[in-house]
């Protein structure tokens, strides 16, 4: 391995101009690669859609396990959505504009302008052949509030600790938060 290197190296030192075409061939592999290569699928097809109910359910499960690594005890939580996903898709808009200025002999002057605005979406193939709009974003749903229940809950000092992680987290006031005990199983 080492003595085709050491080949190579020899060689770029004898002619430089290898180099640049060693280069220019890489250059071109890339760009040939683009073509032939598997491609990228688009977001509609490589982002798998999720809906609010299991966007909600992946919140809990990572509060419950932030909240387990506070207090070291058992916790629920229930985090409520403003509203469901939405989705942001990819358009094309067309605008056809014209104005149009009628200039009489006083010094007064009409403008009159016209024009219209079309909007397509762009619609891809998805896995199975069927048409879909190409979604460029997906714009996941506001925290209306968060309960939490967890061992030692009733404490003061723990509920603080808790309502600030929680509000942390999800990027939302304190006072979205409740804390509460959890009743012992004895």
């Amino acid at each position: 391995m080492m003595d085709g290197v050491k080949k190579i190296a020899a060689y770029i030192k004898q002619k430089p101009n290898a180099l640049v075409i060693i280069g220019l061939v890489g250059i071109v592999l890339i760009f040939v690669s683009g073509f032939f290569g598997g491609g990228n699928k688009s977001s509609a097809q490589a982002t798998e859609n999720i809906t609010a109910q299991e966007y909600a359910k992946s919140l809990q499960t990572q509060l419950e396990q932030a909240v387990h690594a506070v207090t070291g005890g058992e916790a629920s939580v229930v985090v409520t959505l403003e509203t469901d996903i939405e989705y942001v898709y990819a358009s094309e808009v067309k605008e056809d504009s014209k104005q149009v200025e009628d200039v009489s002999g006083t010094d007064q002057s009409k403008i009159q302008k016209d024009g219209s605005n079309e909007k397509n979406y762009v619609i891809v193939n998805d896995e199975q052949g069927n048409d879909v709009p190409l979604i460029v974003t997906s714009v996941m749903p506001r925290v209306k509030g968060v309960v939490v229940t967890c061992e030692g809950g009733d404490d003061a000092a723990l509920q603080q600790k808790i309502e600030t992680l929680v509000s942390t987290a999800l990027d939302i006031s304190s006072q979205k938060v409740c804390v509460m005990g959890m009743q012992s199983s004895k």
